[in-house]
């Protein structure tokens, strides 16, 4: 859990913000849980980051996940959500 946290931060710290996207304000964002799907290199990642950069004051209440990231070789999202619930 602390890799997963590490790469967060360091995508956080990496996040353009010249632009944004009008989907932004289209999105329902009280879902404790939301997904994007899209093309690979569409900007799913920048969009998710840029949201959680200007949109939540404290950083570590939120967690960016890619579902590729090698720590799901022996974790399952489950095991994310219950560890991200007892920090």
């Amino acid at each position: 859990m602390k890799k997963l946290y590490e790469k967060y931060f360091r995508c956080l710290n990496q996040t353009p913000d010249q632009f944004y996207r009008s989907l932004m304000n289209e999105i329902d964002w009280s879902y404790n849980l939301i997904g994007i799907k899209g093309a690979r290199g569409s900007g799913k990642t920048t969009f998710m980051l840029q949201y959680i950069l200007n949109n939540i004051e404290d950083k570590n209440k939120a967690l960016y996940l890619s579902l590729d990231d090698i720590y799901f070789s022996n974790h399952t999202l489950n095991d994310v959500v219950d560890d991200f619930y007892k920090i």
